[in-house]
Parts: structure tokens; sequence; C-alpha cells
């Protein structure tokens, strides 16, 4: 049975890698290295994005954020600062954040830190996109 087992789960695999090639995936616009931050106003605006959600996390949003706030502003797009993201984010943040980002009619989403505020952004956007799908509908394969 183990080795039914596995040679179900390596043709699934290969089925769902040759099938994935097929569909169009969005991709992430990843900003990084030096004078990234410079950069995000003119992505943004390339998006036909004129208000943003940031998403942080306490420090990375006291100690990173501003001069991406000044930059936003230079610029003339309008920021909404959500930086109460916790360790391992939970759905109610998720939801506030989504909440708020509704609320302030941002146009899109912009997580600055590591893998929580990325992980809540994700979520929020996720629930923007489908907000009739609560978020633990959303687990699975292809969802």
């Amino acid at each position: 049975m183990n080795n039914l087992k596995r040679a179900y789960y390596r043709s699934f695999q290969a089925v769902f890698n040759i099938g994935a090639r097929c569909l169009r995936w969005r991709r992430p616009i990843p900003v990084i290295g030096a004078g990234s931050i410079q950069r995000i106003p003119e992505l943004l605006r390339r998006c036909g994005v004129s208000r943003v959600m940031l998403v942080t996390g306490r420090r990375t949003g006291a100690a990173l954020a501003p001069p991406l706030l000044e930059a936003l502003e230079r610029a003339g797009i309008g920021c909404v600062h959500f930086s109460q993201v916790e360790a391992n984010p939970t759905v109610t943040t998720v939801e506030q954040i989504r909440k708020l980002y509704v609320e302030s009619g941002c146009q899109g989403f912009v997580a600055m830190g590591g893998g929580s505020p990325m992980d809540a952004a994700k979520g929020a956007a996720a629930r923007v996109a489908r907000p009739r799908t609560p978020i633990g509908k959303m687990a699975g394969l292809l969802k």
C-alpha cells in the first residue's frame, strides 16, 4: 500500500506540474535592495494605484515605514498604514486589515518586513478578492 500511495502522489505531482504551466499565475513584484523604497511609488503609479495599504509589524513599522511614507507622500499616493501585525498573524488581524482596506478605499497592498506582514497582507488581499469566502475555506488545492 505504501508504494501505491507513493506512486499516486508522484503521478499527481507530475500532472499538476504540467497543468500549472498552462495556468495564468499572477506573480508578485518584489522590490528589494538598496534604494528600493524610492522605486515603490513609481511601481504603484504604473499599476494605477493611487491609495495603498501598507502592512508592517510593530518594529518594522516604526523603523522602516517612515521613509516609504515620505516617498509615497511626495509622489501623491495616499497611504493607510497598518502596523499591528503580530508574529503568526491571526484571522482577526487579517480581517482588521481587510476592513480598513475597504473602508479607506485602497487599491493595493504593500507588505514590508518579514513573513508575518506578508502573510497577513496576502490573507487580507484574498479576502478582498473573495469577500464572501471566509479564510478557513480558502485553504487547499488551487484556492
